[in-house]
């Protein structure tokens, strides 16, 4: 897998847009007297859904809508690391492999004190 500049590019690019949409989100949410009611209705309707979702089994009954987020995010990160990480780990065997027979073990120079 070879990063190329368009590739950096384009991630950088999507990071960019994601982060935009995100802060625009969050603006409107606190920053406006519509977001707030938005998330009074949303609070609501966390309580309804929360209530199946317990039923169903799927969070532990009274957990709050920020920390079924959080775990919902936390989750996904430690997915998405693994998902990142291991194709890293493969390249850098693969690149350590090429590397190592060019990397001839030298006989160590020797180390005399050329003093003051």
């Amino acid at each position: 897998m070879d990063n190329s500049p368009q590739q950096d590019q384009s991630s950088f690019v999507s990071g960019f847009t994601i982060g935009l949409f995100a802060g625009a989100a969050g603006y409107f949410l606190f920053g406006t007297k519509r977001g707030a009611q938005i998330r009074r209705q949303l609070a609501e309707e966390w309580e309804d859904a929360q209530e199946h979702l317990s039923r169903e089994g799927m969070v532990q009954p009274g957990v709050s809508l920020r920390d079924f987020f959080q775990d919902l995010l936390h989750t996904t990160v430690k997915h998405s690391e693994t998902m990142i990480l291991e194709p890293i780990a493969e390249r850098v065997e693969s690149v350590t492999k090429k590397a190592a027979p060019k990397m001839a073990k030298k006989k160590p120079a020797s180390k005399k004190f050329r003093g003051v």
